[in-house]
């Protein structure tokens, strides 16, 4: 239903106020392709380059990268104190002892410094390093989702060939 007001040029339509109301009481829907009967390839590259593939069956729109390794059952070791989400010390054993030991405890100074990081690809796009922490991070179903030992020296282009271009189909059959 809609009515003018007098003297004015402007339509107001009634319903509006309620269909906004029903629509925003409407649960998010995936869009089509990017859900994959509800899994994810989960990617981890060690420290000797070995890569250890997983699929992980996740519930929901997304999931943050915390609960995709623990899904996984991967022992990790985390500092939950960075504002940007926790910090990966170790990945089933691999890196940093915390609290014993900085979560970072292989950053020191200006030289080398190693460090878990972590990928992101959204197939069929490309690899992107992902800034935010671990469960900062977000992930949905139909993604690859890496976490790389990685050496600071390394470039980005020498990073993402250690990264496998593996398809979800691939690692989830």
């Amino acid at each position: 239903m809609s009515f003018r007001l007098p003297g004015s040029r402007c339509t107001i339509i009634a319903g509006l106020p309620v269909l906004l109301a029903l629509l925003s009481a409407c649960s998010p829907v995936a869009s089509p392709g990017t859900t994959d009967g509800g899994r994810v390839a989960l990617i981890i590259v060690d420290a000797q380059r070995a890569t250890t593939q997983t699929c992980v069956e996740v519930s929901g729109v997304e999931t943050t990268g915390q609960e995709l390794i623990g899904l996984a059952g991967l022992p990790l070791t985390l500092d939950e104190r960075n504002a940007m989400g926790a910090l990966v010390c170790a990945i089933d054993g691999q890196g940093c002892a915390f609290p014993s030991e900085d979560c970072l405890c292989q950053c020191r100074g200006l030289g080398e410094c190693a460090y878990w990081a972590s990928f992101v690809r959204t197939p069929p796009g490309e690899w992107t390093y992902a800034a935010l922490g671990l469960s900062a991070q977000t992930v949905r179903p139909g993604d690859l989702y890496a976490w790389v030992w990685l050496p600071s020296a390394s470039a980005n282009t020498e990073v993402l060939g250690w990264l496998p271009d593996s398809t979800l189909e691939s690692i989830c059959p």
